[in-house]
């Protein structure tokens, strides 16, 4: 939990990029190395920078003055639903609060 959606975002793109260069599963893809090298790049300061910059800005970007959480579906697909003896039944184990324009995409 954060106090604001910029604070939140930021944490998240921040543990991104660094993902990017520490995860296999990412395949180094930021790196450039081979998915399948052991070996992949340690840091991009180009893209740390850019990362950097954008976090400072999000305040601005986001345009999130007064904006107030919302409740949001992480995963909503037809493996979210169930049924009983009284019909279907519709679950969600990944929601959260986000910014309320967070799902438009």
């Amino acid at each position: 939990w954060t106090e604001s959606w910029p604070e939140f975002f930021s944490k998240r793109l921040q543990g991104q990029i660094s993902r990017a260069y520490t995860r296999p599963s990412y395949g180094g893809a930021a790196g450039g190395q081979d998915a399948a090298s052991p070996v992949f790049a340690e840091e991009d300061p180009l893209l740390r920078d850019l990362g950097a910059r954008i976090c400072k800005q999000l305040q601005n970007l986001l345009g999130v003055e007064g904006l107030r959480p919302a409740l949001l579906h992480g995963d909503l697909w037809i493996g979210n639903t169930l049924a009983d003896k009284e019909g279907p039944l519709l679950i969600d184990p990944a929601c959260y609060f986000g910014h309320s324009e967070a799902e438009l995409a």
